[in-house]
C-alpha cells in the first residue's frame, strides 16, 4: 500500500516456496493474505479475492485456527469489488456461526466490518456500529472544524494548530488526548491544541487529473482534498477523466488545480 506491491508480492510468493504448506499453515494464510494486498493495490481485485480465499478451505473454514480470521474483511472488501458477495458472505457466516460469542473484540469487530461491506448502503451502517462498539477498532472524536485544523497543522509540517473550534462541547470529555494552551497574547485565552493529523496515505478522487498527477477539481467544493494530499505521506489520485497536462486549463480557473 505504500507504492511497491511488486516487492511485497516477491516476497510472499518466496515465503511460500520455503514452507510446507500442510506443517506451515500460518505462513501459508500470511503470504496469501499479502498476495491479496499486493493485488488490491494494484487494483486487481479479482486476483486478490482468489489470494485472500485460499485462506480458507473449500467448504469455508479457516486454513488455520487463527490467522485466517484476519483476513476476512479484506475478503469481503475484495468481493464487493469483483461481484462475489454471496461466496464471501457465506464464509463470514461461517465464521460467526462458529465461532458463536467466543470472538475476541478484534475478531468481532472484523466480522461486523465484513458484512458491513457486504451489507445494500442502507443496511450496513448497523455493522459497521456494532464493529465500535466492540472495541476493536481505535478511533478519536473531532469535530469537522478541529478535524480541518489538525489536516492544516499536518499539511504545514506543524505539531499542532489552536482553534475556537470544540470548546464548550463534550468533545474534550470523549476525547481525553485532547489538550488546551494559552493564548501568549492579549487576555491569554484558552484554547483547543488541535493534534497534527498525518497520515500514511491519502486517496483523493477529482474530476480530471494528467498522467503526472495533476488534478483539477470542478465542483463547487473542493472539500479536503488538497489538506489530505499535503498530510500524508503519499498520495494516490484517482479522476473522472485523464487528459493531457496542456488540456487541464481547458475547463476551469487555474484556482481548480488543486493538486500538483
Amino acid at each position: 500500500f505504500q507504492g511497491d506491491a511488486a516487492t511485497a508480492r516477491a516476497q510472499a510468493e518466496e515465503a511460500l516456496t520455503l514452507v510446507d504448506p500442510l506443517e506451515s499453515r500460518s505462513v501459508r494464510v500470511y503470504a496469501r493474505h499479502a498476495l491479496g494486498a499486493a493485488a488490491v493495490a494494484e487494483g486487481a481485485f479479482g486476483i486478490a479475492y482468489d489470494q485472500l480465499r485460499m485462506a480458507f478451505t473449500a467448504d469455508g473454514a479457516p486454513v488455520h485456527y487463527h490467522a485466517s480470521y484476519p483476513a476476512l474483511a479484506d475478503l469481503a472488501a475484495a468481493a464487493v469489488r469483483c461481484g462475489r458477495r454471496a461466496e464471501a458472505a457465506a464464509i463470514i457466516e461461517r465464521t460467526a456461526a462458529d465461532l458463536a460469542g467466543n470472538a475476541s473484540p478484534r475478531l468481532h469487530a472484523l466480522i461486523s466490518r465484513a458484512r458491513g461491506l457486504l451489507a445494500d448502503p442502507g443496511d450496513a451502517e448497523p455493522h459497521f456500529r456494532a464493529a465500535r462498539q466492540a472495541g476493536g477498532i481505535e478511533f478519536a472524536e473531532y469535530d469537522e472544524g478541529m478535524f480541518m485544523f489538525g489536516l492544516l497543522a499536518a499539511a504545514h509540517r506543524l505539531p499542532f494548530l489552536p482553534t475556537r473550534a470544540g470548546l464548550g462541547s463534550g468533545v474534550l470529555r470523549v476525547n481525553p488526548d485532547l489538550r488546551t494552551v494559552r493564548l501568549p497574547y492579549g487576555d491569554g485565552e484558552e484554547l483547543v491544541a488541535v493534534p497534527a493529523l498525518t497520515m500514511d496515505v491519502a486517496l483523493v478522487h477529482l474530476s480530471r487529473a494528467d498522467a503526472r498527477g495533476n488534478a483539477q477539481y470542478l465542483g463547487p467544493d473542493p472539500y479536503f482534498d488538497d489538506l489530505y494530499a499535503k498530510a500524508a505521506g503519499r498520495c494516490y489520485v484517482s479522476c473522472e477523466r485523464l487528459v493531457d497536462t496542456a488540456d487541464l486549463l481547458k475547463e476551469g480557473p487555474v484556482q481548480s488545480l488543486l493538486i500538483s
